[in-house]
C-alpha cells in the first residue's frame, strides 16, 4: 500500500503553460508520487535541461480543486487539480530542478538515471517502488533546503 503523501509533485519546465487541453479546460495533472513526476520533468531535460523542475503543492492547499483522475489514475498516482498549470503554480510551494532531485531521491535508494522517452514513461511508472514513510520524511526535508520558490 502506498504511503500516505501530504504533497503532490508535477513534473514539468519551469513555468510551463501546459497543453491546449490542460489550457482550455483547466486542468492540471500531478502526481502523489516524487519519482513519476521526476520521469515527466526528465522527459522534458531532453529538450529543455535548464528549466525542466518538479513543482511541489501540499494537497491541503488544493484539496478544493480536485478533479477526476484520467484513466492513468493507477500507473501515474494522478491527482488532478481543476486549474490551468499557470494557476497551479501559485498554489504551489516552490519546485525544484530535475538534477538535484535526482540527486536526493539516489541518496535515499532511488537509482533515477534511466533514459526517460514518451514511450516508455507508462513503464517507468508502473514500475517505479514505492517509498517508505521514513524516506518520504528525508525526501521532502531534503527537498525543502534546496527548492526555490515561486
Amino acid at each position: 500500500m502506498p504511503v500516505k503523501t501530504e504533497y503532490l509533485f508535477r513534473g514539468t519546465t519551469k513555468g510551463f503553460e501546459g497543453g491546449t487541453n490542460s489550457k482550455e479546460n483547466k486542468f492540471t495533472c500531478t502526481s502523489r508520487h516524487p519519482v513519476i513526476a521526476l520521469f515527466f520533468a526528465m522527459d522534458c531535460a531532453r529538450e529543455y535541461p535548464d528549466d525542466a523542475v518538479v513543482y511541489i503543492a501540499k494537497i491541503e492547499d488544493v484539496q478544493h480543486l480536485k478533479a477526476e483522475p484520467n484513466v492513468f489514475k493507477k500507473i501515474e498516482q494522478e491527482f488532478v487539480v481543476r486549474v490551468a498549470p499557470t494557476e497551479f503554480y501559485k498554489h504551489t510551494v516552490g519546485y525544484i530542478h530535475f538534477k538535484d532531485l535526482q540527486e536526493i531521491l539516489k541518496e535515499i535508494g532511488f537509482d533515477v538515471s534511466q533514459i526517460v522517452r514518451k514511450d516508455n514513461l507508462t513503464e517507468l511508472c508502473k514500475n517505479v517502488k514505492q517509498l517508505k514513510a521514513k524516506q518520504l520524511e528525508t525526501l521532502i526535508k531534503q527537498i525543502q533546503s534546496v527548492m526555490k520558490t515561486n
